[in-house]
């Protein structure tokens, strides 16, 4: 009632304005009441009425509120529910590729194991490239079926897509397939296409269910094409006899396509690598230089080892080295590759190698291990692990001792240091490790043909260029006569590796090369490990075995490498230590490393004398001199138990980081074939001012010695190979975090 008294009074108030009632005299008052009385009456029952309509809309308000109400709060519950339901599937899918990732792989790991992926034949693995010589890759895949319950069998088809302009940046593609390339791809794919042989094995091991090892081997690569391969079904009568896809006999691409049941995957990688030999001057292939028609003169390589038991951090790892745009240099950097006239570098899409240095595993013969501790972080939503070839060097867990190593790559074929050396074995003198002059070698030639290695060899070396002025060979640190984990080792074994070593470092491809690299899984000098196995374990023998029988020959000074002239390593790099070190060892004190047991043995001032040298940093920027001596790299972080405790202390490593998950990243940045005098002189001054800003940051640059082929020299009018550039090789190590924890720079000449 209250608020009806208001508006009452508030009417007559408004009333009484309109009639003009205020301020009249009394004269008038006997009118009033009568007035007043009958419009309290009226306001009376308009108030009433007023009131009525009010409380109704108030009610009715309160009844749609109500029913809002009720639909909002379903509306609302069914908004939290789908909330709900993607945050709890976000949360599942981060977990699963996160702290559950290794979950994740062992869940559909045991399901294809167990049966429950289908009755369809499926791809467990998807395809890895293994890099087996200069111009060769095995490629490898497996499946959980050998075939369909028809017959159909898995294959490979691989073909040329394109022969890309020199150092033009390669994208990725995995969306290719049958219906949607264009005519210039199908007609690419018949006239270049081929069926490789493959190999299907069934793996012997622990957890061996439903596992068929397909694999196969690509030979003949020309440096610098892009090839496109697809996994496939074909059906039976496949006539697998044929290679080439043109000679096959469907006598039509449509009926081809009809004999192909299924594409899983396509793929495509690009090939670095040199010339084969010219077959047709074999009395002259010791003075023959390497070559390539059109050699890719900037590569981006990764360098990883021993992420065995680390899957979390490895998958970490693969998720930042395959994103080479957050850690490759930026055009303007100081790192970057060099910029001059119209040479212009554009970053990839993705790096061009992978070099691994061992242990993707700990054990080679359970089978569970390399599906989910290897392959499914590399490949798992990746397909750019398919696409890039991997050069692997054996670690002591996954060294396969029966000689096999199915799931990388096989054991690669017999090579021409191999054959020149089994076919001059007669000019061998007393020494057991002689090795005959290289034009002996030459007219000892009998054939080219590479055939497959004796299958009770174990050992798993093999050279590769992925530029001809790039040379690196891959040893294997497996064959220790007294390691107890692996019996057997014999000393032929052992006579026979080194013998290759040195037949390989005696070729051109080594000499002629700027840049020379060794892998070898266990470094020559380790600085940290476990102490109770370091010592009582015996596995300082390890380390020993490669620094007594390799490390003389990596320096160049051991009596056979002086003999012939071979040069040392540029870069030896390693895993095994799960740590990072990084060191220069000059050619001044090595040979007082080699023998000794351990770092306590060395003399202190060969210790004194090695770490001055390294102090020294460049003094001539305009003309360096070239130190002899080797740039040492141990970067085993890659997912492993890091090593924390010093075990020995050889005074030359200059960097040591015991503590991170990390990769390796190098730059290849070669100098290109000049066209003239200007290029060169451009040139010259782009390696001058970069040395100034490396020794403004204070940063480590090795000049080393390069190239053994000797200049031209000036003359009157410009000629390609008469003039001296720099190739230079950038080394960046990263962490799992992705900060950047170490860099260096190795300078070394060559002609051009």
């Amino acid at each position: 009632m209250l608020r009806s008294t208001s508006i009452s009074k508030q009417r007559n108030y408004n009333n009484s304005t309109n009639t003009g009632l205020i301020g009249k005299s009394t004269s008038s008052s006997t009118q009033l009441p009568a007035y007043n009385s009958y419009r309290s009456s009226s306001d009376s029952s308009s108030n009433w009425t007023n009131t009525t309509n009010t409380l109704r809309l108030f009610l009715s308000s309160l009844r749609l509120r109500a029913k809002l109400s009720r639909v909002s709060s379903i509306n609302q519950s069914i908004l939290w529910l789908i909330i709900s339901l993607i945050t709890i599937y976000l949360s599942i899918s981060w977990l699963l590729d996160h702290p559950l990732i290794l979950l994740k792989f062992k869940l559909q790991n045991s399901l294809v194991s167990s049966g429950w992926s289908g009755s369809n034949l499926s791809i467990r693995k998807s395809p890895l490239v293994f890099v087996h010589s200069s111009q060769s890759a095995s490629v490898v895949w497996e499946s959980d079926r050998l075939s369909t319950a028809g017959g159909n069998q898995l294959a490979l088809l691989y073909w040329i897509t394109n022969t890309p302009s020199k150092n033009s940046s390669i994208s990725n593609s995995n969306s290719l397939n049958f219906e949607d390339d264009d005519d210039d791809d199908d007609t690419l794919r018949m006239a270049t296409g081929k069926f490789p042989i493959v190999r299907r094995t069934r793996p012997e091991g622990q957890d061996g269910s439903r596992r068929w090892i397909h694999s196969c081997l690509l030979s003949h690569l020309t440096p610098g094409t892009t090839y496109a391969y697809q996994i496939v079904l074909i059906s039976p009568n496949h006539p697998e006899s044929h290679n080439q896809l043109s000679d096959v006999g469907f006598g039509s691409y449509q009926s081809f396509e009809s004999s192909l049941k299924r594409v899983y995957s396509t793929h495509r990688f690009t090939w670095f690598g040199i010339d084969p030999p010219d077959i047709t001057q074999l009395q002259q292939l010791s003075s023959t230089s390497p070559s390539s028609k059109d050699p890719i003169d900037l590569i981006h390589i990764v360098v990883l080892g021993d992420n065995q038991f680390g899957v979390k951090v490895f998958r970490r790892l693969a998720q930042r080295f395959f994103n080479i745009k957050s850690y490759a240099p930026r055009f303007k950097s100081i790192f970057g590759p060099r910029q001059i006239l119209h040479h212009i570098y554009p970053i990839p899409k993705k790096p061009s190698l992978i070099f691994h240095l061992g242990d993707a595993v700990q054990h080679p013969h359970n089978l569970k291990q390399w599906q989910t501790d290897f392959w499914d972080p590399l490949t798992h939503k990746n397909s750019l692990s398919s696409e890039i070839p991997i050069i692997y060097s054996r670690g002591n867990h996954d060294f396969d001792h029966d000689g096999k190593n199915l799931y990388t790559g096989g054991i690669p074929d017999v090579q021409i240091g191999e054959m020149n050396r089994s076919q001059t074995s007669r000019l061998s003198s007393d020494s057991s490790l002689e090795i005959p002059g290289i034009a002996e070698a030459d007219k000892s030639f009998t054939t080219l043909k590479i055939h497959p290695r004796d299958p009770s060899s174990r050992a798993t070396y093999f050279s590769y260029s992925p530029h001809p002025r790039v040379r690196v060979i891959v040893c294997d640190s497996n064959l220790e006569p007294s390691r107890k984990a692996y019996p057997g080792s014999t000393m032929s074994e052992v006579d026979e590796h080194e013998r290759w070593l040195l037949w390989e470092m005696a070729r051109p491809e080594w000499k002629e090369a700027s840049i020379r690299i060794i892998m070898v899984h266990v470094p020559p000098f380790v600085e940290f490990w476990d102490k109770a196995m370091w010592t009582e374990g015996h596995e300082s023998s390890w380390g020993q075995y490669v620094r007594n029988r390799f490390a003389p020959h990596f320096h160049g000074v051991s009596t056979l490498t002086k003999r012939y002239d071979i040069p040392s390593a540029s870069l030896v790099i390693s895993g095994h230590s799960h740590a990072y070190s990084r060191g220069y060892l000059s050619n001044l004190v090595s040979p007082s490393y080699f023998y000794p047991d351990s770092s306590s043995s060395i003399p202190r001032e060969v210790l004194k004398t090695s770490r001055m040298t390294n102090k020294n940093l460049m003094n001539d920027l305009n003309h360096p001199q070239a130190d002899h001596g080797v740039v040492y790299v141990i970067t085993g972080g890659a997912g492993g138990v890091l090593d924390t405790e010093r075990v020995e202390n050889w005074g030359f490593y200059e960097r040591s980081i015991v503590n991170k998950h990390h990769f390796g990243y190098m730059m290849l940045d070669m100098s290109e074939t000049l066209l003239s005098i200007d290029e060169w002189g451009e040139d010259w001054r782009d390696s001058r001012d970069r040395r100034k800003k490396f020794h403004d940051h204070k940063l480590r640059v090795y000049k080393l010695v390069g190239s053994q082929l000797v200049c031209k020299g000036t003359n009157d009018s410009w000629e390609s190979g008469h003039y001296q550039a720099t190739d230079r090789l950038i080394w960046t190590t990263v962490d799992v975090d992705g900060k950047i924890i170490d860099r260096f720079i190795i300078e070394a000449d060559s002609c051009r």
